[in-house]
């Protein structure tokens, strides 16, 4: 790809009109989705093997996946040789997947004597995505960490972090995606322009997921409308009303009015993936079943899309 090819996806990217995608070696160079693309986290697969994990979200008819890259999961960098990446990239081919994003989880707020090893586990998560071809920059997903209310104590810190990351970004050809967190420092709307705004880095935007703002009561659309510009990716599942503590559910088991978030950020410029996210509060109870809830949340979201009327993209 040239380089004022590069420069043109950047800017759409920056505008929110395209989402980074990823794309294996020898299939076709897949044209900027003109929809939503509904994928499936591979997250909400523990237990499983990689090859049926990418099966299940390809029976269920998600047409993305995000890879878990953290320690002890079948996509981490280290358990995939050559050959594995090689079969990788070819059952992708076979079941018509892209990759969306790498989930890597690196806590912002880390001890300084982590920082070396979480860079590292950038360069890994940018040598998969070089082997498994990437289209445009592919996306690293990871939230902050620290304490609901400890914002002002972290934000220099999250700043001088990512700005350091976003020149090994730059390096690896990767783009950062930090997702806030009901249960981190970064809780607010507000809280996470001001950080995009301090690290002032195209190599530096957000992953959106509005379950973790609507326990607090911030108001979907103008949420939405707020954060999906400096998004590129969405993370998607739903809360359980009416308890006080935070209770993750699939899409359409809570109070989230998915045809109402579906089009307000597709008014908003957004267009990528939208990844289903199954928390671990759902994925370790006993009896889970990752092909139920993969099937589930995606006839939850494909009625939505058409509800919205919205187009689902490639």
């Amino acid at each position: 790809m040239s380089q004022s090819s590069r420069r043109t996806l950047l800017r759409m990217a920056l505008a929110g009109a395209l989402g980074p995608l990823i794309a294996p070696r020898g299939m076709a160079h897949a044209a900027p989705p003109e929809g939503l693309s509904l994928g499936f986290s591979l997250y909400g697969c523990p237990g499983m093997t990689l090859p049926d994990a990418v099966g299940l979200a390809s029976d269920a008819g998600y047409r993305c996946v995000e890879l878990p890259l953290m320690p002890n999961w079948p996509s981490e960098p280290d358990r995939l040789d050559a050959a594995a990446r090689r079969d990788l990239v070819t059952r992708l081919q076979d079941k018509k997947l892209r990759v969306a994003a790498f989930m890597v989880h690196l806590p912002l707020a880390a001890a300084e004597s982590d920082w070396p090893a979480q860079a590292e586990r950038l360069k890994a998560a940018g040598q998969l995505a070089a082997d498994l071809a990437a289209v445009a920059d592919p996306i690293v997903e990871t939230v902050v960490g620290g304490k609901p209310g400890e914002w002002d104590r972290w934000r220099p810190v999250f700043v001088s972090r990512l700005k350091s990351w976003s020149t090994l970004a730059e390096d690896a050809g990767l783009t950062i995606a930090i997702k806030p967190h009901v249960g981190s420092a970064l809780n607010e709307p507000r809280f996470c322009r001001e950080l995009i705004e301090a690290v002032d880095s195209p190599r530096v935007r957000l992953a959106y997921d509005y379950s973790h703002f609507d326990q607090r009561g911030f108001d979907l659309v103008e949420t939405t409308r707020d954060l999906a510009p400096l998004s590129v990716f969405v993370h998607v599942k739903d809360r359980a009303p009416g308890e006080e503590k935070v209770r993750f559910v699939l899409p359409g088991q809570g109070q989230i009015d998915y045809p109402l978030l579906l089009k307000t950020l597709h008014a908003a410029g957004y267009r990528g993936a939208m990844v289903v996210e199954v928390s671990a509060q759902i994925h370790s109870q006993p009896g889970y079943s990752a092909k139920e809830a993969a099937a589930m949340s995606f006839g939850h979201l494909s009625r939505a899309l058409v509800a919205a009327g919205i187009t689902a993209g490639s």
